[in-house]
């Protein structure tokens, strides 16, 4: 979600680059994995120069959708909302699909059944913790967690709060805190010379 409204703010202002980047406050960027399976995205940026123009933006993202929808479907991606107050743009937008969230956005995204997950081809090769009443516990046994298929499962390289549809019981992520029962905070990896690890950069987040 981040990227792709981020990218569209830079490409604005291009001239602005430095300018562009998360803004944390009271709204704060999350996505939220409905029980229908549909998801909200909620995005946060600081939109305090007097070369922002609003309609500009609003315009592009609109553009962004409808390209979008011409070839996944009509109404896969729908802008719910989009305002600019206190120096602050917020956009959300709701997704038919984690597909249509992981294509539109241009991330890995994977939201669905730990059955499912493991059939398209998910690794599940990580350390993951209990989470009890909100808090992290200890590690517990990967093999285990993959037999019960029928929990659900949101694996993300997203950065920024992930809410879910139920309690997590499960957290697989070097960089994630449990902010509450159904929520988890991704903060971003350290940049290293090492070359990027795709399985360690996702965050598995497990509930039912």
């Amino acid at each position: 979600m981040r990227k792709i409204i981020s990218s569209m703010l830079c490409i604005l202002f291009v001239f602005a680059l430095s300018s562009c980047g998360l803004f944390s406050g009271p709204d704060t960027n999350t996505v939220f994995v409905k029980n229908d399976g549909t998801i909200i995205g909620t995005l946060v940026e600081t939109f305090d120069k007097k070369y922002y123009d609003k309609k500009e933006l609003e315009n592009y993202i609109k553009d962004q959708i409808n390209d979008y929808e011409n070839s996944a479907g009509k109404n896969t991606v729908k802008l719910k909302s989009f305002k600019v107050k206190e120096k602050k743009a917020k956009v959300e937008i709701q997704y038919e699909t984690a597909k249509d969230y992981k294509e539109f956005n241009h991330i890995n995204f994977f939201a669905g059944t730990i059955k499912k997950a493991l059939e398209a081809g998910y690794a599940f090769d990580k350390e993951f913790l209990e989470v009890v009443n909100g808090e992290i516990g200890e590690a517990v046994n990967t093999e285990q967690i993959k037999e019960d298929e029928k929990l659900k499962v949101i694996i993300t390289e997203e950065i920024g709060d992930i809410k879910t549809s139920g309690d997590i019981i499960f957290v697989g992520s070097i960089h994630a805190k449990i902010k509450a029962k159904d929520v988890v905070s991704i903060k971003k990896v350290k940049d290293s010379n090492e070359e990027p690890d795709e399985e360690k950069m996702l965050t598995y987040i497990i509930y039912k």
